[in-house]
């Protein structure tokens, strides 16, 4: 059986002092992340309004996810999402970049006249590189025309440590340039097809960059899905106001999706004639089940709006977290419908009545106002907040300034989730070196590669060990059927969540050691494991020396029998086997293991004969881990005792020269 084995004596101070049992929960760790929501107006030249404004590309200032929040080699969801304002005739450019590079399909060339907030939403899966951060830059085509941002999200979420690739997460980024036509594209789309494990929430997100080489036809980008959902919706339209402009159209949608194949495309067109490319498209699915609480709406059908000023409220919902966390929250929809006579919106998120982003209600921007009858322009929110364990009611509110009661908002929704991964329980990791010691047997199994070991937490664990956490089950392999000491072995402990924050002492906990396969691979537990320990004989035996020594050195004390030489000696070997007995008794051997018993069953079917061998081991479980003490302090007190018998036979004189003393 493993034990914790001491080598030599542990004095009864250090043994009660190490009696306390260090229990850390990491049940419920949230994905690394990082949010920066601009709430303060940015104005690209020296005040707003100035005629100092860049006709390069500059820098926004405050618009960045610094490099510190990366981890070079690991993959993240970089997510921007808010509005951006241009005060004049002409072009407005924008782009992200990591570094100084610049991400070729977040580039957006727009031109618009007017003085209207428009989205500028996109986002890629990016992998971190040493010292590289995230950026936005802008240019005006003049330097008189003011550019703007506020109410505006750059996010980043970890994907790739805690979530696996394929299996949690879909991505496919499609860099093929494609004509567009009056059908909608079949050709270089990103498209990802997946077979959920089980019914699940997804949360799905298309970019697609679209060139304009037309004034009077529009440019349209939808979600294609078939499946579970077999829909084409949401969809956005949006007529050119160059011929040359570059359009990132940007989509998102949540479904709940059953245990079948399920494919998402991204898919493009021109609406009126052969006219212009689409340049990128890329398509990413988050497994919302990987968080402890998610909550999502969805509504394709129309709404009017009723008011103005965010007086229509276009969808609601409720979440009560789990535990109290960062939430990732979203919501948007898409005008329909619209007047082009001199139309605008409005749009807010609010989180029990509060502005998820602060200061939207009160600077009220007006929203992009649409340029054509058939536009279907997409307006959104997007932030991370920290949420209590109390209901919460997030609301997504509209409103319009001229002719209300023909606008129409469609595709509505709202998405809600926790940074917090959902967990099987509590992770514990220990070196095998502190529970194995040299020759000790591991009844492994071998199965489809993997050695694998089951046994209770009782077994392994005493009062008093101390176990530090393990988020991932990283197991080395550096292991063969006899464990010798020093192998790089490590143990898992899963621990049911139900548990308190403590294991008391016999409390019954399942682990599994996994010794084989790919790290991170399933943990194959091997049912019936027989504890290893000591046989009855061996217990009688090694009983009988230690009781019996002890016995020994008690009378010895009691009858004050003289010291000399001899008797020294003696006492020294009636006590080396009382010492090894009992520290045979203290050591990883805690079982009674009774003969096994070997049952022949005969088993007689209609055509064939069957033998059946049931092969019964019994024994007995010491329970209390004081046990363990015990033992040592008798060896303790043994050894001490001889020593103090090796000392009288180095200072007594012989026998013999006493008595010729006593004649002299």
């Amino acid at each position: 059986m493993l034990r914790n084995n001491l080598f030599f004596f542990v004095p009864f101070a250090l043994a009660i002092g190490l009696l306390p049992f260090v229990f850390n929960d990491v049940f419920g760790a949230e994905i690394p992340h990082y949010n920066n929501t601009i709430t303060t107006l940015i104005c690209s030249g020296s005040s707003c309004s100035s005629s100092d404004n860049p006709t390069v590309y500059t820098d926004i200032i405050g618009a960045t996810i610094d490099s510190g929040n990366f981890t070079t080699g690991n993959k993240y969801l970089i997510l921007l999402d808010g509005y951006i304002r241009m005060d004049g005739v002409t072009r407005m450019d924008i782009q992200a970049l990591h570094g100084s590079t610049v991400f070729p399909d977040s580039i957006q060339l727009g031109d618009r006249v007017g003085f209207e907030w428009a989205t500028y939403s996109w986002f890629t899966v990016w992998t971190a590189v040493s010292g590289e951060g995230i950026k936005l830059q802008w240019k005006s085509s003049s330097a008189n025309n003011d550019l703007r941002m506020d109410e505006y999200s750059l996010i980043s979420i970890e994907i790739s440590e805690d979530l696996t690739e394929n299996t949690d997460w879909f991505y496919d980024n499609v860099t093929a340039s494609t004509a567009l036509t009056t059908s909608w594209s079949t050709s270089n789309n990103a498209e990802i097809t997946f077979t959920p494990s089980e019914t699940s929430d997804w949360l799905v997100m298309t970019n697609d960059v679209l060139h304009t080489t037309s004034i009077t036809s529009n440019y349209e980008h939808r979600i294609n899905s078939t499946g579970t959902i077999t829909e084409v919706q949401p969809e956005i339209s949006r007529e050119g106001e160059s011929s040359s402009e570059e359009l990132v159209k940007h989509l998102y949608r949540p479904y709940t999706l059953d245990a079948e194949s399920n494919t998402f495309t991204a898919e493009s067109r021109n609406d009126a004639e052969t006219s212009g490319t689409r340049e990128f498209s890329k398509v990413f699915a988050l497994n919302l089940e990987n968080f402890v609480d998610n909550e999502y709406t969805w509504i394709e059908a129309q709404k009017a709006y009723t008011g103005l000023v965010f007086n229509t409220n276009l969808d609601s919902d409720t979440i009560t977290p789990t535990s109290e966390g960062d939430f990732f929250v979203t919501a948007g929809y898409v005008l329909d419908t619209p007047d082009i006579s001199g139309f605008y919106t409005d749009h807010r998120i609010q989180v029990d009545n509060i502005d998820l982003i602060d200061g939207t209600t009160a600077e009220d921007y007006q929203k992009y106002n649409p340029a054509d009858l058939t536009d279907e322009i997409r307006y959104s929110q997007t932030s991370i907040l920290n949420l209590d364990t109390s209901a919460h009611t997030i609301d997504s509110d509209a409103g319009c300034f001229f002719g209300c009661s023909s606008r129409q908002a469609e595709d509505r929704n709202i998405v809600v989730f926790s940074m917090e991964l959902v967990s099987s329980g509590t992770v514990f990791e220990q070196d095998l070196d502190d529970l194995v010691t040299y020759g000790d047997f591991l009844n492994v199994t071998l199965d489809a590669g993997a050695v694998v070991f089951e046994q209770d937490l009782d077994d392994l664990v005493t009062y008093g060990d101390f176990i530090s956490t393990l988020l991932l089950n990283e197991i080395s392999t550096n292991m063969t059927d006899q464990v010798t000491y020093g192998d790089d072995v490590r143990l898992v402990i899963a621990i049911p969540s139900n548990m308190t924050d403590q294991v008391f002492y016999a409390d019954f906990v399942n682990i599994t050691l996994n010794v084989g396969g790919a790290p991170g691979g399933p943990i194959i537990p091997v049912p019936g494991v027989t504890p290893q320990g000591l046989s009855l004989i061996e217990w009688i035996v090694y009983g009988f020396f230690a009781y019996g020594a002890m016995l020994m050195l008690m009378i010895g004390i009691v009858k004050e029998i003289p010291g000399t030489r001899t008797t020294s000696l003696l006492r020294i070997v009636f006590i080396l086997p009382g010492i090894i007995g009992a520290g045979m008794l203290a050591g990883p051997y805690e079982t009674i293991i009774f003969p096994t018993v070997d049952t022949v069953n005969a088993i007689t079917l209609t055509t064939e004969n069957f033998t059946e061998t049931i092969i019964t081991t019994s024994y007995i479980q010491l329970q209390n881990p004081v046990w363990i003490i015990f033992h040592y302090a008798l060896m303790a007190v043994m050894i001490i005792y001889t020593l103090s018998q090796v000392l009288t036979m180095l200072t007594t004189a012989p026998l013999e020269a006493n008595r010729n003393k006593g004649n002299v």
